[in-house]
């Protein structure tokens, strides 16, 4: 006779969608602490109690894949930039962000995008993009996007929290803005163009296909 205990993880599984289910199959050790000991606990002997876990946790399930679905930009399917005459030779933010950490930017920057190396005088519109997304933690109440929720599935709420407010404290700083023209940003929104670290740490060139690089 088996004396092994049924788990939350045992409830939960047999009605999980194939996707949950691989999940929980291969990549449910990387949550938080306290969700991997809430999985691995007892079930409990409430029939009620059992369907409210296993809805609590298809829930979870759905905050990860929605916050992978849109991530890095959570701007999919926004309207396309402005690229007509009027709008070419000038930089302006697309969002709000403080104007001295613009004008800092494009110093910074030399006043050309840091990806193809063009410059305002040269008839191409620059624009200051934000790095990580002002949407992602421009107000408070930001913290409660799926991309915070699903962070904290696996990193717990503390350091969630504690990387929320450092985000939320520099989303406007020059560390968190670089120079872009508008077709680079425009790719840049819609996810086509990521920029992902040289190293995991320090401040480095950015690398790209043109060879030109600025120091960051």
């Amino acid at each position: 006779m088996n004396n092994t205990p049924i788990t939350l993880l045992d409830v939960i599984y047999a009605p999980a969608t194939q996707d949950l289910r691989t999940f929980l199959n291969y990549r449910h050790e990387f949550l938080a602490p306290e969700y991997l000991q809430e999985l691995h606990a007892p079930a409990p002997t409430n029939a009620q109690e059992r369907r409210q876990a296993v809805h609590k946790w298809a829930h979870r399930w759905a905050i990860i894949k929605r916050a992978l679905a849109n991530f890095p930009t959570l701007r999919r399917g926004s309207a396309p930039r402005n690229n007509t005459p009027q709008a070419m030779g000038q930089a302006r933010p697309s969002t709000p962000r403080n104007p001295g950490a613009t004008s800092a930017c494009l110093r910074r920057d030399g006043y050309q995008c840091v990806i193809t190396g063009r410059r305002s005088e040269h008839g191409f519109a620059l624009e200051v993009a934000h790095i990580i997304p002002y949407a992602l933690a421009n107000d408070n109440s930001c913290r409660g996007l799926d991309f915070w929720n699903m962070l904290e599935l696996f990193w717990g709420v503390d350091k969630t929290n504690r990387a929320f407010a450092r985000v939320r404290n520099d989303i406007n700083s020059t560390a968190n803005l670089v120079t872009l023209d508008n077709s680079i940003h425009s790719m840049f929104d819609n996810g086509s163009l990521t920029l992902t670290p040289i190293e995991p740490s320090g401040i480095l060139p950015i690398r790209n296909v043109n060879n030109y690089s600025v120091d960051y």
